[in-house]
């Protein structure tokens, strides 16, 4: 993951996985999505970085962001989830930008 820039959390429930990369990359800023309201009001409750990390209710699947639009984009095994892992993908290909990082693992294998 770039150390700067614009990082997209696909699924971030708690948001342990974007307090992490906050954490480790402090230059960056990260937008959690999730579609529970709750997880992102849990999220946002326990922000310790609000200037650089938020989160909001999203679906995978058809995402209101523009696009190229982040640097890189990660999930954790979110895509077990999904209904259309395929369509959440492509979303999430299209909002990062060419030659951005992409890591989706999704269990077995890495999907980006």
């Amino acid at each position: 993951m770039p150390d700067l820039g614009r990082l997209l959390d696909v699924g971030s429930g708690t948001g342990a996985l974007a307090f992490t990369l906050a954490e480790r990359k402090p230059r960056a800023n990260v937008l959690g999505i999730d579609p529970s309201k709750e997880y992102v009001e849990y999220a946002n409750s326990k922000n310790p970085f609000p200037d650089r990390v938020r989160f909001e209710t999203g679906d995978a699947q058809q995402l209101r962001l523009a696009d190229a639009s982040f640097d890189a984009s990660l999930s954790l095994l979110v895509f077990n989830f999904i209904p259309d892992p395929v369509k959440a993908l492509k979303e999430v290909r299209r909002v990062t930008k060419p030659g951005g990082k992409s890591r989706h693992p999704s269990g077995t294998t890495e999907m980006g």
